[in-house]
């Protein structure tokens, strides 16, 4: 018999400093509530924690990952509750047992907004393992990372939660466009093509191939009759940003080609999505 479980999490991010918003992933905190339980996973990569920000001490931070530990595993180390708000897990089936503590947190230590992840007790182990992975990528060597075909696929069923709620299509037919036999988009909503896009690969080479493809997909689709008031929405993962000069050359190019046409070009994160966030690009 199939269990449907929701996995909702949060990313720990460690910023230095707060004037120079630089940041980089320390851990993540899981909730299942149909198990009861919450834990957490910090890096293991300390030496990447140490190259980011040299000034930082070792030992503070992994007293830091510690407490982080004491505050949200459940019940592997937490096996009573106590009076004080941050050891109470009297609230574990909560559904917002998870947005109540990561709110504490602003500063040096800060919590993403909490994402959920349905899934079920056949998948649970390997998508808690794919989450783990994807966030602390660095924490395995370059022949064992997640790849990136495992991200799309988490990050596509990161987005039902939310597109579930809406009006939609999912994967559109692309039309007769010659050498395109795969959906383009993931979801389709009155004029509105959803198309997901991952930036974790292992070399800018791979990542360029990939964003070429999507452009030229893209662009087929939009000659094609009856596209002429369709408008596209990127949606991307949040590591986006350690291919940071190739997601900048792709936003600059869809500016160039684009900026004068009557298609409207958009893109947002899986944070931004969830709250109706996006930016115009053209």
């Amino acid at each position: 018999m199939v269990d449907t479980k929701t996995i909702r999490y949060s990313v720990l991010q460690y910023t230095p400093s707060l004037l120079r918003k630089e940041w980089i992933n320390a851990g993540i905190v899981f909730h299942i509530i149909e198990d009861k339980i919450s834990y957490f996973v910090s890096t293991k990569n300390l030496s990447r924690i140490k190259s980011f920000n040299d000034e930082c001490n070792i030992s503070y931070f992994k007293a830091i990952m510690g407490t982080f530990h004491e505050q949200f595993d459940y019940p592997l180390l937490n096996q009573t509750t106590t009076n004080d708000s941050f050891y109470n897990f009297d609230d574990i089936e909560s559904e917002d047992f998870l947005e109540k503590r990561v709110c504490n947190y602003a500063n040096e230590f800060r919590f993403l907004e909490v994402r959920a992840l349905s899934s079920n007790n056949y998948l649970l182990e390997k998508d808690l393992k794919n989450i783990k992975d994807n966030y602390l990528y660095y924490d395995k060597p370059a022949n064992k990372r997640i790849d990136e075909k495992t991200v799309r696929s988490l990050l596509n069923r990161q987005l039902r939660i939310r597109f579930n709620k809406l009006s939609i299509k999912k994967y559109p037919k692309n039309g007769n466009i010659p050498f395109i036999s795969k959906p383009i988009f993931y979801f389709k909503s009155g004029n509105d093509y959803y198309k997901t896009l991952t930036f974790d690969y292992s070399n800018d080479s791979s990542a360029n191939k990939e964003l070429k493809c999507s452009i030229f997909d893209i662009s087929e689709f939009l000659k094609s009759p009856g596209k002429e008031d369709a408008n596209i929405i990127f949606i991307v993962n949040n590591n986006y940003k350690d291919k940071i000069s190739i997601y900048n050359e792709f936003i600059e190019y869809i500016k160039k080609v684009y900026n004068n046409s009557n298609h409207k070009f958009f893109i947002s994160s899986v944070e931004e999505f969830s709250i109706c966030k996006k930016t115009k690009i053209n």
